[in-house]
């Protein structure tokens, strides 16, 4: 049997950080008996594993089913079968998959798959996630919008799903209080990999910072611009990407914050499910509830262009 740790995210629980500890350090993680799966095509996740899987991709390819075979082949291809080895792949995209997929990839008779996942309080996940959306994409919704029409705060539903794929997962919990010396990289090891990290964690800087509220009120106007014609989406890069991320945390822009009557409703919406969550996972525990003090930011199309403008300057981003 080939054993696997399959890491699935959750998005913006500390996956970045995780994943450069994972990639950076193999000798500490060979010393106990762990792999970490070297074929990596995009930062230091197994994103080209799990990001052509996506339900909304899949639904659009032409022979899903080849494609499945095709890449658990070329997995199959990489993965010695040992019991004294266990490779670790991780990739937040996962959560966008449908688990019976993803155990096609794995079947019973090859792989041995312990599934690990992160859970962050559901109000605090809306905010950040819609960060990111904004950053990342092209998207113009307001948070309403999009806490309307794609968020889902049922974890236990997400649970079940890949509990009836893969057995019983292990659940963790993203948050300060509960996370083992409240690092998420300490808390893997710890709990997951059953050791004590002894790599100095400084350099293990977030590398997918997320816009404050000042910064997705830029972004929000950038996007309509482009999707008016106005500007070029080419004007747009990785390193335009990471600029924008890298402005907002140097300017100590307020993180994100939901308006509160929206906050009150993520948090009533998610009530029942998180006492049933950590009565399940983590009795006698419950998540923190960060404050979010919100301001309404509106940016004008000349701030948004003077700021296409500023970060289409850079072209040397690490």
């Amino acid at each position: 049997m080939i054993n696997i740790i399959l890491h699935i995210g959750r998005h913006k629980t500390g996956t970045s950080t995780l994943q450069k500890y994972l990639y950076s350090f193999p000798n500490e993680l060979r010393k106990h008996g762990y792999e970490y799966f070297e074929v990596i095509k995009k930062g230091y996740g197994h994103h080209h594993i799990a990001e052509p899987l996506a339900k909304g991709v899949l639904k659009n390819t032409v022979d899903s089913n080849l494609l499945v075979e095709r890449i658990a082949g070329e997995l199959e291809s990489y993965l010695e079968w040992s019991c004294d080895k266990t490779y670790i792949i991780s990739s937040e995209a996962f959560q966008n998959t449908d688990p019976k997929v993803i155990r096609q990839l794995f079947p019973q008779n090859k792989y041995n798959v312990k599934v690990v996942v992160y859970f962050r309080e559901q109000a605090d996940y809306l905010a950040s996630s819609y960060a990111q959306k904004v950053h990342a994409s092209l998207y113009t919704g307001t948070i309403y919008d999009y806490y309307k029409r794609g968020f889902d705060v049922d974890y236990l539903k997400f649970i079940n799903a890949w509990d009836h794929c893969f057995g019983k997962i292990s659940v963790r919990f993203f948050d300060k209080k509960l996370l083992i010396q409240s690092d998420i990289v300490d808390d893997f090891t710890n709990s997951v990999l059953g050791f004590s990290s002894e790599i100095d964690k400084a350099n293990l800087n977030d590398n997918n910072p997320s816009l404050g509220q000042k910064y997705v009120a830029l972004k929000l106007k950038i996007n309509k611009l482009i999707n008016d014609n106005k500007v070029d989406k080419k004007l747009i890069t990785g390193k335009q990407y990471k600029e924008l991320g890298q402005r907002s945390q140097r300017e100590n822009d307020n993180s994100y914050a939901l308006p509160k009557s929206l906050l009150d409703k993520v948090r009533s919406d998610s009530e029942a499910i998180n006492k049933k969550l950590f009565e399940l996972y983590c009795p006698g525990y419950e998540f923190s509830l960060k404050e979010h003090v919100f301001r309404e930011v509106v940016a004008s199309e000349e701030e948004a262009l003077y700021t296409l403008e500023e970060i289409s300057k850079v072209d040397n981003i690490v």
